[in-house]
């Protein structure tokens, strides 16, 4: 009988909360994220926000063995939001599914308050769609986070005419032979359309407060800068097609974080 209350009492019992992390997701207004953090990190941590491209997952970017290696050597956290419908609902992007830049304020806040993240070292990343919802983060969001680092995917049509919170850095990554995000962007459809890399530097120079002197730099291929004593945006062409490189990344990482 006593053995019988203790297992009825355990059942009655309210079921633990179990910790998120790299392998549960972590639960915030509007989505959900995972985050691995690194070992041997800084207290508070820096973080990198990674953002899956079209029909990607966070499950996807947690399990990237190479990216999570060269941040662990860093010392900074990684951190994957999970796109609602697998994609982003950035402006015009196909997808309405929600309020992104609301969706990325709350995860802000949660890693500052739950993770003990550096909220002067949250670099932000992402690939294809998931480097256009970076690139509107940085004409939304700039003063948000540390520096942004998109690859294959700028603003899509209309671009916006002015950022409200311009990021002060910005190096964007894309290929000449990209023919599924080219740099001139294309049609998606017949309402919707890929901007172009080139314009969409143009209107975050023009939103820049002071004027950018151009200047050619040393990255992959070719690489063109826009800068002053404050700013700095790149762009960094490869020959290549519709792809990233952690090791890309990572270098971008050591030339930016204040800790290398």
């Amino acid at each position: 009988m006593f053995g019988r209350a203790i297992a009825l009492a355990a059942l009655l019992l309210p079921t633990p909360t179990l910790a998120c992390g790299s392998d549960t997701d972590c639960s915030i207004a509007g989505g959900t994220y995972r985050i691995a953090p690194p070992a041997n990190a800084e207290t508070p941590a820096p973080a990198l926000i990674f953002l899956h491209g079209w029909k990607g997952t966070a499950q996807g970017v947690i399990g990237n063995k190479k990216l999570r290696k060269q941040l662990d050597d860093l010392g900074i956290a990684l951190v994957a939001p999970q796109g609602e419908g697998r994609t982003w609902s950035y402006p015009g992007s196909p997808s309405h599914y929600r309020d992104e830049f609301a969706f990325f304020d709350a995860l802000r806040t949660d890693l500052i308050g739950k993770h003990n993240i550096d909220p002067d070292k949250i670099y932000v990343s992402g690939f294809s769609m998931g480097g256009s919802m970076v690139w509107n983060l940085a004409c939304q969001r700039g003063s948000d986070y540390a520096a942004f680092l998109p690859f294959a995917g700028a603003f899509w049509t209309p671009l916006p005419q002015t950022c409200a919170d311009p990021t002060a850095i910005l190096l964007h990554t894309h290929g000449t032979s990209d023919t599924v995000v080219p740099i001139a962007g294309r049609a998606i459809g017949n309402s919707y359309r890929q901007g172009d890399a080139w314009k969409s530097f143009a209107v975050l120079r023009a939103s820049s407060p002071d004027p950018l002197t151009e200047t050619t730099c040393e990255a992959l291929t070719t690489c063109t800068r826009w800068s002053d004593a404050d700013t700095r945006f790149e762009f960094r062409e490869h020959p290549g097609g519709h792809r990233w490189s952690a090791d890309w990344l990572a270098a971008m990482l050591r030339e930016i974080s204040p800790r290398s």
